[in-house]
């Protein structure tokens, strides 16, 4: 993953910013079920926070809303998911002619839905 990160331009890297909410909540939820001990945790909290300063945070704004309620009744996503994918598929109608968004998801139902909407994916737990 951070490989990935350092071959694409910042500009190009795009996430809700809703992103950071999301991912800290999981990572507190593994170390609540023991998936991941508290020092792990505070490890991937902490790498989260410096990397996200590399990224492009899309606004969460009424369009974003209405366009992740369509994904809803089109992909059947969980909230915060058709967000995260409306969010990639409007920054991606905003990029340069030749720019491309790679969406990054380790959720296989999140992945098919990106790819039914047009969209490259990459899930970096098969990688």
């Amino acid at each position: 993953m951070i490989a990935l990160l350092n071959t694409v331009e910042d500009r190009l890297k795009v996430i809700s910013e809703l992103a950071a909410l999301e991912a800290r909540s999981a990572i507190c939820r593994r170390q609540a079920s023991g998936d991941i001990t508290l020092a792990e945790g505070k490890l991937a909290i902490g790498l989260m926070e410096r990397n996200l300063t590399r990224f492009t945070n899309g606004p969460f704004t009424p369009t974003v809303l209405r366009f992740a309620v369509e994904l809803v009744d089109r992909r059947n996503l969980r909230a915060l998911d058709s967000i995260q994918l409306a969010t990639c598929l409007i920054a991606e109608t905003l990029l340069d002619p030749g720019d491309t968004i790679l969406f990054i998801a380790s959720d296989k139902k999140l992945l098919l839905a990106a790819q039914l909407e047009g969209l490259a994916v990459w899930n970096p737990e098969t990688a």
